[in-house]
């Protein structure tokens, strides 16, 4: 959805949340490819490499919502930025997969068959946790505040992954019931990610279009600050005198800022 509209007003940290997770679907993809079961995934797959896929994943998803949680929303993306973020997150995504495909002895273990989770594994799950909370308190701040963005849903989809990471951190089976609370609580949390995305980049320039139609009526009613009177196809809307400049101006400050307005010949 991000990208759709890149090429609109579109805020930076949207466009960043965009571009994440793009890199978070890709990854999560190939964690289901890696699962233990599936055909080969270019090597052969084992628990520990789907692990890997999923804890980087989940990194980049933390960061992207720690950024855009500390990241100021007053500044709008270009279609250069677009292009160099989208760019550098494929370029890492490729990076992960060359790493996991090739050399994954790199890696330390993350689970034992018959044994569960290594100390490593739950040490990374709750790292991720904090990272989670951390966007979540700051996001909180944001809501105590006026603001320009939607802090609210960001804030439930960081409380909601820290609680998914909680689970992960507690299974001793690929397919137990902590693993699958954990993936429910994910897309969960996706779903509120997605409304507060919705909201930022379609509803809310729908909501101030719809302003305008309201307010420029007013506008063409007014003379401008001399006092001058309107033109003769405004003369129906303007039956009373003319008003003093100082009578009109109400119409003259508004909370919407529009370009200045030709004088009435």
């Amino acid at each position: 959805m991000a990208w759709s509209v890149r090429r609109e007003q579109l805020p930076l940290n949207a466009l960043l949340l965009g571009c994440a997770f793009l890199g978070v679907g890709l990854l999560d993809f190939s964690h289901m490819l890696s699962y233990s079961g599936m055909p080969d995934f270019i090597t052969p797959n084992t628990s520990e490499k789907a692990i890997h896929y999923w804890l980087s994943a989940r990194l980049l998803s933390a960061l992207a919502l720690l950024a855009v949680a500390w990241l100021p929303w007053g500044s709008t993306a270009t279609r250069s930025q677009a292009t160099l973020m989208t760019a550098a997150v494929l370029v890492l995504v490729a990076a992960l997969h060359g790493l996991f495909f090739l050399a994954p002895h790199l890696l330390p273990l993350t689970f034992v068959p018959g044994g569960g989770l290594t100390s490593f594994k739950i040490a990374f799950e709750y790292t991720l946790m904090a990272l989670y909370l951390a966007a979540a308190a700051r996001l909180l701040w944001h809501m105590r505040r006026q603001r320009s963005f939607n802090a609210s849903g960001l804030f439930a989809a960081a409380c909601v992954m820290a609680q998914s990471e909680f689970f992960f951190t507690r299974y001793t089976g690929v397919t137990d019931i902590y693993n699958l609370t954990g993936h429910f609580y994910k897309v969960l949390a996706y779903a509120f990610l997605y409304r507060a995305v919705f909201v930022e980049t379609v509803q809310r320039p729908y909501q101030a279009a719809e302003i305008l139609p309201t307010i420029t009526p007013q506008l063409t009613r007014c003379p401008d600050n001399r006092g001058t009177p309107p033109t003769r196809q405004t003369s129906q809307t303007c039956a009373e005198p003319t008003p003093s400049p100082r009578a009109c101006s109400p119409c003259a400050t508004s909370m919407i800022s529009f370009p200045p307005i030709t004088p009435c010949a």
